[in-house]
Order: C-alpha cells, then sequence, then structure tokens
C-alpha cells in the first residue's frame, strides 16, 4: 500500500512539473489596450493588484511604482486613514499578537494615509513580488540594512 501511494505522488508530482513545462509561443498577446474576443465582444483593461476594470480613457501601466505604506492595527488607531483607497491590504503579524497592515497603492494615491509604523525584515516577502516602494516611519538599522541588502526600495 505504501508503495501504491509513493508511486501516485510521484506521478502526479511529475505531471504538475511537465504542465507547468509548456511553451509560450502560443500564448496571446499580454499588451496593453482592450482585447477583441469571440463575436465581436472586447475585454477591457484591468488593475493589476484588484482585476477592477480601468476607466475606458485610463491605463493600468502607470508610470508610478506600487507604494507600500505600514499601518498600524490596533483598537486605538483605528479608523486608519487612507485604507479605503488600496488596491491591496495584507495583515502582517508581528511581536506579542498585534498585527500591522500593508496598504498597496497603485491605481489611486491617497493624499493622507496612516498611522504609518515602522517596516520589518518579514516585509521583504511582502513588498519584493511586486517591487514596490515601502512608505514608512523608519526601522531599527538591523533592519534596514537587511530590506537594503534583499533590495527593497524605500
Amino acid at each position: 500500500m505504501r508503495r501504491l501511494r509513493l508511486t501516485v505522488a510521484a506521478t502526479l508530482a511529475a505531471s504538475l512539473l511537465l504542465a507547468g513545462c509548456g511553451d509560450d509561443k502560443d500564448s496571446p498577446d499580454d499588451g496593453e489596450g482592450a482585447k477583441q474576443v469571440g463575436d465581436g465582444a472586447e475585454l477591457s483593461s484591468t488593475w493589476p493588484l484588484t482585476g477592477l476594470s480601468v476607466e475606458s480613457d485610463g491605463s493600468s501601466e502607470l508610470k508610478r511604482p506600487v507604494l507600500v505604506v505600514k499601518m498600524d492595527n490596533t483598537y486605538s488607531s483605528a479608523p486608519q486613514i487612507g485604507l479605503s483607497k488600496a488596491d491591496l491590504v495584507v495583515e502582517e503579524l508581528v511581536e506579542g499578537g498585534l498585527t500591522r497592515l500593508a496598504a498597496f497603492y497603485y491605481s489611486e494615491i491617497p493624499s493622507n494615509a496612516g498611522p504609518v509604523r515602522s517596516m520589518r525584515a518579514s516585509d521583504i516577502g511582502i513588498v519584493k513580488p511586486v517591487d514596490a516602494r515601502m512608505v514608512t516611519s523608519g526601522a531599527a538599522g538591523v533592519t534596514i540594512a537587511r530590506l537594503q541588502k534583499a533590495g527593497v526600495k524605500f
């Protein structure tokens, strides 16, 4: 029975690996703007962090980076300012069971946001996938050095 499970697991893993190695030559063009689909319908451009449609005369390709603002997430800091304008919000566990919010802004930049908190080393895994710029109140020297070494921009 154990050998059967191992064989099934190995076959499944190999199938998944091979499926991920497909050729992209026949992939549709991912260029900007509306796309023609069957029956003449059009798919409009969408914001990359929300999936919401871009207004007909707008573009989701902006000349600015994604901004990530670290905010306090305690009872005394509520309500946070500018959080409703965020494209994406990530809740990050910090010490003592407390959490911080990482608010991602791209489609719309608020005029005010906060309360702003400091960077943590755990922010590397949050901001690097979108090559974002951190907006924080600072950080400990060792944390700044670690974030710089990882290529995080702030």
